[in-house]
């Protein structure tokens, strides 16, 4: 098998529109134009989903995410600012 990249990441959410706001007005990522509930980092979408709307239980991803910035601390006062 030869794996090209990470395509996607799914975290799951209960409200998809608020996760989406986060994501596109305070971290700058732009909408997917090809997947509602979606939105693009330069090497990976975000695809945020509710498992109870699937009936499915609802569980945080614990995990987190790591985001690569040039100044961190800049980046946190832009993420504190929004």
């Amino acid at each position: 098998m030869r794996i090209e990249q990470v395509d996607f990441v799914s975290v799951p959410t209960r409200d998809v529109g608020r996760a989406v706001r986060f994501y596109r007005d305070v971290l700058g990522l732009p909408e997917s134009e090809y997947s509602e509930g979606e939105v693009e980092a330069p090497n990976v979408t975000f695809g945020f989903w509710n498992p109870e709307a699937d009936g499915e239980e609802f569980v945080p991803n614990t995990a987190g995410v790591g985001l690569r910035v040039p100044d961190v601390a800049s980046a946190v006062e832009e993420a504190r600012a929004a």
